[in-house]
């Protein structure tokens, strides 16, 4: 997968999968590769020309990387990808890891374009108060878990 073709031991065409039910093409991250040296490979310019590659193929190209706090490895392709969002768990991830993690990504004005709130428990969240909460909860009660 992206090592693979980061290291030069493959072409892109040779390990992208295309998912029929979809219709999306996935470049495959390693399970374990045992690779220590991610950083090093995700700033290569083999990584930047094959990001390019890619954006020109596809119509969006959607990079997931380990988390910003921990792991070097989403800060370092800053400098190769367009835009960034910041996935954030709903009632697990502090407040200050998000504003930690922000913190630590330069030229974040120019590529930050939000947030995604994952794992959110619908049926909780509906009784976060926000204004017209009523109205959204009985205009999509399917979603937030039953009738408002």
């Amino acid at each position: 997968g992206l090592v693979d073709v980061a290291l030069g031991e493959a072409e892109i065409a040779d390990v992208i999968l295309y998912d029929q039910a979809t219709g999306l093409s996935i470049l495959p991250g390693p399970l374990n590769n045992g690779a220590t040296h991610t950083a090093e490979i995700l700033g290569s310019k083999r990584i930047k020309d094959m990001l390019r590659q890619l954006s020109e193929a596809f119509d969006l190209v959607v990079v997931d990387t380990s988390p910003l706090l921990p792991v070097t490895d989403g800060r370092i392709l800053m400098d190769s990808v367009d835009a960034m969002v910041l996935v954030i768990k709903w009632e697990s991830t502090k407040r200050d890891a998000v504003e930690a993690a922000l913190d630590l990504c330069y030229n974040l004005q120019d590529k930050f374009v939000g947030t995604l709130l994952n794992q959110v428990i619908p049926s909780k969240a509906r009784y976060y108060g926000y204004y017209k909460s009523g109205y959204y909860m009985n205009k999509y009660p399917d979603y937030y878990g039953g009738k408002g």
